[in-house]
Formats: C-alpha cells, sequence, structure tokens
C-alpha cells in the first residue's frame, strides 16, 4: 500500500492505492522469457542460457520467488538452503520416472494532476468488481493488462479501493528500486483484523517503527546465517529421515507433500524444540490447516472494497 502519493512512468500512484503484483503473469511475459515463456524448460537457466545468473533475492525483478523490497520475505535464506538440500539428497537417493503412460506437463491452470494508469470503465460504486469474473484472479488481471494496460501498469478501482496492477519486471522495478519505502506498508482489512489480532504480525503489520524492529529480531535471530548455521544439523536430520520415508515404502508417494511436511517440521523444531508431529495423518492436517488459512487469508472480502455494507458479513468472515 502506498503511503503517499508518487510517481512512476508519468502515472500518479495515490496514497492508499493497493500494489498487486501478478508474479504469474511476469512469469510468462514474452519480454523477460522471449523463448517460449509458457513452456516448462529448466534449461533456460543451464550454461550459456540468458538467465543463467539469474538472481532470485529480489535484485531481477523477472524472477521474485521471494518477493522483494523491503517486504522481502524473511525466510528466504531458509528457502535458499532448504531447497537445495532436499532436492539434492532425493535426486541422490532414488531413481524417477513418471508413472507409465503420464506425459510431463507443468502448465497450470487542482493543480495539474498526474492521471492514473490507464485502466477499464469501471461501474459506479463498484468499480471493476464485477470484471474478476470466476476465473483465476491473475489470469483474468493478466487479461486486463494486455488489453487496458500500459509499460505493464493497470489501475482497478474494487469500490472505494484503488489497485495498482504490475504485470511486468521492468514495472516491478520502478515500483521497488525507486519508491521501496513509500510502497511497504499493508492495508488494515479484514485479514489484517481477524487473523493477526489488528494486523500484529510481521506479514500483515503496516509498515512503521514497530514493523521494522519485528524485521529485525526475526532476521537477526532465527533467519541470520549465523542462526540456520547452527541449525543446520535439525534440516539435514530432516532430510534423512524424509529419505528414509520413501525408502521404506513400496507403494506410490506423494513427494510435494512429503517434502512440505519435512520443511514443517524442520521450521517446527527450530521454533517450538520439536516436530509438529511424529506421525503423517497428523503432519499432513497441520498443512492443510496451514493451506486453508493461506486460502481464507487471500480470499477478497466484499466489506474491505465496500465498507458500508460490511455490517452485513456477506461472506460470513467473522
Amino acid at each position: 500500500m502506498a503511503i503517499k502519493d508518487c510517481e512512476i512512468d508519468g502515472y500518479l500512484i495515490p496514497k492508499c492505492a493497493t500494489q498487486f503484483v501478478n508474479i504469474w503473469a511476469i512469469g510468462r511475459d514474452p519480454v523477460s522469457w522471449p523463448n517460449d515463456p509458457l513452456e516448462f524448460n529448466p534449461d533456460r537457466f543451464g550454461p550459456g542460457s540468458l538467465h543463467e545468473n539469474v538472481d532470485v533475492k529480489g535484485n531481477d525483478f523477472e524472477l521474485i520467488p521471494f518477493g522483494a523490497g523491503r517486504r522481502i520475505c524473511a525466510g528466504m535464506n531458509l528457502g535458499l538452503r532448504m531447497v537445495p538440500l532436499v532436492t539434492a539428497a532425493l535426486a541422490h537417493s532414488f531413481d524417477w520416472k513418471l508413472l507409465d503412460g503420464q506425459i510431463a506437463d507443468m502448465t497450470a491452470d487542482q493543480h495539474r494532476r498526474l492521471p492514473l494508469p490507464p485502466g477499464p470503465k469501471g461501474w459506479p460504486l463498484l468499480g471493476n468488481l464485477f470484471q474478476l469474473g470466476s476465473n483465476p484472479t491473475h489470469r483474468t488481471l493478466q487479461t486486463l493488462s494486455r488489453s487496458h494496460g500500459c509499460d505493464g501498469l493497470l489501475h482497478l478501482r474494487f469500490g472505494i479501493v484503488d489497485v495498482i496492477v504490475l504485470s511486468t519486471a521492468s514495472a516491478v522495478a520502478k515500483c521497488f528500486c525507486n519508491h521501496d519505502v513509500n510502497l511497504s506498508s499493508r492495508p488494515l482489512d479484514s485479514t489484517g483484523k481477524l487473523m493477526a489480532y489488528n494486523a500484529q504480525d510481521l506479514i500483515l503489520a503496516p509498515y512503521g517503527r514497530r514493523w521494522r524492529m519485528m524485521r529485525k529480531i526475526c532476521s537477526s535471530h532465527l533467519f541470520s546465517n549465523k542462526a540456520l548455521n547452527e541449525f543446520q544439523d535439525v534440516r539435514h536430520g530432516e532430510v534423512v529421515r524424509l529419505v528414509r520415508e520413501f525408502a521404506g515404502r513400496k507403494a506410490v508417494v506423494n513427494v510435494g507433500e512429503m517434502v512440505s511436511i519435512c520443511a514443517i517440521n524442520a521450521l517446527s523444531l527450530v521454533l517450538v524444540g520439536r516436530r509438529i508431529s511424529a506421525g503423517y495423518e497428523e503432519a499432513l492436517q497441520f498443512k492443510e490447516m496451514a493451506i486453508e488459512l493461506t486460502r481464507l487469508a487471500g480470499q477478497p472480502n466484499i466489506g474491505d472494497f465496500l465498507p458500508w455494507i460490511d455490517w452485513l458479513d456477506l461472506q460470513a468472515s467473522d
């Protein structure tokens, strides 16, 4: 959320406007990924390729799995250590092939005022809410950006809230390189009120002195190189446990679920000194609960955009 008005590419980003970085669209932008951007092709990161030295730490904006700017994921260092560790252990310990008949497919389903970024015309009061439709939001926003946006910038209005959609790496770079502090806040919406005690946590808290202190504590004592090195044996132990679990099964296993449980247990051992569960089913329930919580947190609440009907609680969020 913008703390104050600012200018990007001659367009006004108004105070309190929400920024939506469409990472899905950026990853399929032919400008950033000129060779078949819709195809799964690991060779595009290989030696001699255009993206051989692409940085995932928020500096090269065509690939930002951890985000960018001041709000970049606090656990990035843990992720950068955990992913290659698990991948290398599994690749070394097992022979891999697809099930019979399967084909590899990785596609997913006043004084002169600056103009706002271009965007489709909305309805009175509702703005562009009706244009979201039933398709996945990231796909809808990509379509709207291509038809109504300019240079990766698109302006929408959801009720009373201005929304700026960023759909290209260059647009994200202009925002978070030149206006990082100004665009680092968070709105106090229903998610923050209901799930984070009025946005008191690190993820949803507005930018300010308290958030900077929480970020500093987290970075220094939980995800610093020193802290991660001290708990290296914990991560290795969980990966060994994962490999033995795979080796002991004589049936098809869900690799994604097992790796997620491995990561959850490694993190919980660091945070609370115990594994989430010694049993697969209980750990899977925890993972499903976390996924459901993430889904609810990402689900727009109509009352945030149309506050005059918030008291009706149309989505039963309370």
